[in-house]
């Protein structure tokens, strides 16, 4: 029987990147001279050309995030992260750049305009991770990806009877041990709290191979096959039982630190905004919107404000997806019917509590778009799931919104109409925390059940613990902090509770894009007060919230024009906006 993604389906080899932009610089040498017109067209051409390469190394790279993405070539491989392919993917990431900017942008048909400037992006954001950040020499949890959720993408996401999944699952898995051997070499050097972290959350990659995966291949009766599972699945568990141990016996290499200073900080965050904001600027917003959020929160709680902690549970989401979907529509706040969405148990390794997982931007087949809502109750619960703020049953409210709509599935609904099948790749690879935040005070600025005093100390509660985290981060990867002090400092400056303090910190210790959450948001808000002042009367919420997904609901150096220039108002003059820097 021929599997989909087995050796029998498989195309020819992809070139790589460096041949790729080899036989096209070929290609343009030979090529005679046109007129301007046609020099155009020869410049998109070239766009379309590297954008195809890029995409061709990337099914070729990193067949697990192809799975994800939606093409289904080579779901039966994974591929170690060795110090060979991070200097590969370095070497193309800055060929990628360097073709790309000898391309101009003035006369590039839009949609082909559209593709170099995201293709930048990913180029500055790529280079940034592996010469700044450094996630998988710096941070063992890199590696969840690799090791957990590609074999969850292949059951989720791939096509096929049930034991064509499981024996998908089973390669997978064969190849983890090998994953996790060239990791050990990468993090040899790791920051001590990243390996605290670390030892702390990958037990739940134990349960899911024990539990989560004999339970998704449940409906597969094939013997053989099943017994290939439960081979390369007891193969993985000893794997990631080794690298916790190696994790806990290893000594702190010399110099390792999780702080990579701040001009280093700066350089990443001018390559993941497309801006360059000071990280004194940053960290003035951040105690800005801290001191705002505190704000509100004590005067909701003045006003007798409250609500019962609460256990978050499937029928608590599902109702709260109807309110919030239901007012959506009601109030016209965005273009294009809300699909239905399935609540699921989060699989073991999943941190945050409620988390959309949609189909691949090149899925061709129909696939279930689900929330995936965290337990509570595991033995082996990270540090960060034991220690999370309870809830309230206002919490479930927000979780939807920022989760559905007009939150992540708006936004991810929005990029699939985007012009191109490049260009609804590389927006959907884009982090989205963002616009989620920027939905939740969205909803309640317009109303939602009545801005009701429990929803607003939710959201406030929520968007304080949020901006602290980005204070923490700024000070942790800068170097003005650490993990203790950063507690301390949330607990001091912002106001939090030991507990949730030392949630946070350890929050922002993992996760650098923690840095700019305050300005996105905060940039999403001045853009959306800036089209009201501008427009007066004729501004309409929804059509800035289309304006804003159809742009990738990202804040970026181009965003503020092309919204603007969308909702038809002249952006020539920058300074005479009033818009946030």
């Amino acid at each position: 029987m021929t599997r989909r993604g087995g050796p029998a389906s498989r195309r020819p080899r992809a070139p790589t990147m460096a041949s790729a932009l080899a036989a096209l610089g070929l290609a343009l040498a030979l090529a005679p001279p046109f007129a301007p017109a046609a020099c155009a067209a020869s410049a998109g051409d070239r766009v379309r050309a590297l954008g195809e390469a890029f995409v061709m190394r990337l099914i070729e790279r990193s067949p697990d995030r192809a799975t994800r993405l939606g093409i289904h070539d080579h779901d039966d491989r994974l591929i170690p992260v060795t110090q060979a392919t991070l200097r590969e993917d370095r070497d193309a990431a800055r060929a990628l750049e360097q073709a790309l900017r000898e391309i101009p942008d003035a006369g590039l048909p839009p949609a082909r305009a559209l593709e170099r400037e995201l293709l930048l992006g990913r180029c500055a954001t790529t280079l940034a991770d592996l010469e700044i950040m450094r996630p998988f020499e710096r941070d063992p949890l890199a590696y969840l990806p690799l090791i957990a959720g590609s074999v969850r993408a292949v059951f989720d996401r791939v096509n096929g009877p049930p034991c064509g999944r499981t024996h998908l699952a089973a390669r997978r898995l064969a190849a983890v041990p090998e994953a996790l051997r060239a990791a050990r070499i990468n993090v040899s050097g790791a920051p001590p709290e990243r390996v605290a972290i670390a030892i702390e959350r990958l037990p739940a990659v134990l349960r899911f191979y024990r539990e989560t995966v004999p339970a998704l291949a449940a409906a597969c009766h094939d013997g053989r096959v099943q017994a290939d599972l439960a081979e390369a699945d007891s193969a993985a568990i000893r794997a990631v039982e080794a690298f916790i141990a190696d994790l806990r016996e290893a000594r702190p290499a010399p110099g390792a630190s999780l702080a990579v200073g701040a001009e280093a900080c700066g350089r990443w965050i001018a390559a993941v905004t497309g801006e360059r904001p000071s990280l004194d600027s940053l960290r003035v917003e951040a105690e800005g919107a801290v001191d705002l959020e505190r704000a509100r929160v004590d005067a909701l709680a003045a006003a007798g404000a409250t609500a019962a902690p609460v256990r978050l549970d499937r029928v608590r989401i599902e109702e709260a997806v109807q309110r919030v979907t239901a007012f959506v529509a009601d109030h016209g706040l965005v273009t294009g019917r809300t699909p239905a969405v399935t609540v699921r148990d989060a699989a073991p390794c999943d941190v945050e509590p409620l988390a959309l997982d949609v189909p691949g931007p090149w899925e061709e087949h129909a696939r279930q778009i689900r929330l995936d809502l965290v337990g509570q109750d595991a033995d082996d619960l990270p540090a960060e799931r034991r220690s999370a703020p309870p809830f309230t049953h206002w919490d479930a409210d927000r979780l939807a919104i920022g989760a559905v709509t007009p939150g992540s599935l708006a936004r991810h609904q929005a990029i699939r109409r985007m012009p191109t099948r490049l260009a609804h790749m590389l927006a959907w690879s884009r982090p989205g925390e963002a616009w989620a935040g920027f939905a939740e005070r969205l909803m309640l600025d317009e109303g939602y059940a009545g801005g009701a005093d429990g929803l607003a100390l939710a959201v406030a509660r929520t968007s304080l613990r949020r901006h602290a985290r980005t204070l923490a981060a700024l000070g942790l990867y800068s170097g003005t902090l650490t993990l203790e002090s950063a507690g301390r400092m949330l607990v001091e400056r912002c106001g939090l509770d030991q507990v949730t303090a030392a949630y946070e910190a350890r929050m922002a210790a993992s996760d650098p894009h923690a840095m700019v959450y305050t300005h996105a948001v905060s940039s999403l808000i001045a853009l959306r007060d800036e089209a009201r002042r501008r427009l007066g009367p004729a501004f309409r919420t929804r059509a800035f919230v289309d304006a804003a997904l159809r742009a990738g609901g990202v804040p970026g150096a181009s965003l503020r024009a092309r919204v603007l220039r969308d909702l038809g108002v002249n952006v020539a003059d920058r300074e005479s906006s009033g818009a946030a820097p």
